[in-house]
Parts: C-alpha cells; sequence; structure tokens
C-alpha cells in the first residue's frame, strides 16, 4: 500500500512536495527538515536520497552539481570542467534533464555560458522561479 505524503511548510508555505510511495518516518522528517531550511534559504545536508546506479561521468558530473551551493550558479561548461570531462557540456544538460531529483540535486542552478537559461525538464517558468527565490534571476 502506497501513502501518499504532502510536505507544506509552515514558514515557507510556497514550497510543498508531495510522494506517492511509502516513506518511514524517519526519511519523511529528514527530507522535511531539508525543505525547511531551503525554504530560509540555507544548505542542508542531503542524507536522505538513495545511491544511484549510473555512468563514471554521470556519477561525476551529479557529484559536481551537488556541490553547487544554494544561492549559486554554475554554467553547463564550468559543471563540466568540474566533473573532469572540459567537452561534455551536451551529456551535462543530458544529465540534468534525467535528474529524478531536481531540486536536492539542483540542475536549476546550471545555466548557459551566455545570459541564456538553458533547458529545465520542468519547464522554464519552474527555473525561473527557483532562480528568483536563490535570487540568481
Amino acid at each position: 500500500a502506497k501513502t501518499h505524503f504532502v510536505v507544506q511548510l509552515k514558514k515557507a508555505p510556497y514550497f510543498t512536495l508531495s510522494f506517492s510511495k511509502d516513506l518511514d518516518l524517519s526519511l519523511y522528517r529528514e527530507i522535511e527538515s531539508w525543505m525547511e531550511a531551503y525554504s530560509l534559504k540555507k544548505d542542508a545536508p542531503m542524507h536522505f536520497l538513495p545511491r544511484q546506479e549510473v555512468p563514471k561521468f554521470s556519477f561525476s558530473a551529479i557529484n559536481a552539481l551537488k556541490k553547487v551551493l544554494w544561492g549559486k550558479k554554475v554554467s553547463y561548461e564550468e559543471l563540466a570542467v568540474r566533473a573532469g570531462s572540459p567537452k561534455a557540456t551536451r551529456a551535462i544538460g543530458t544529465i540534468c534533464r534525467k535528474n529524478p531529483y531536481p531540486l536536492f540535486i539542483p540542475c536549476h542552478r546550471v545555466v548557459s555560458k551566455g545570459k541564456g537559461l538553458g533547458g529545465f525538464a520542468f519547464g522554464l517558468e519552474v527555473k525561473k522561479e527557483l532562480l528568483r527565490f536563490e535570487g540568481l534571476l
């Protein structure tokens, strides 16, 4: 049986997150704590994310992406450099698009080298809202 959880923050009702899968109470509390920190514009540890089985470069890119802190952004090119493959900017875009945890692994903070935003799997309006909230637009 699936349990449906909705994380609704008291201090920042703008952010909600819902799950339609089994979550034990401790995992729910960790996610709620992370969401609360994010809503207060703070970085918080993400020990609750499951380890993904991905190719080596994807793993490097995801780890580099996790290090892009709250209120900072990085270009696709710079993220490729940080991941150890400077010419893999298109691959970085693909990895961001396939990111199963887009708020927790902050692919919205990856932008085009010029003034463009690049893409976002959930649409540019969502990316813009996240970037505005973080003071990056």
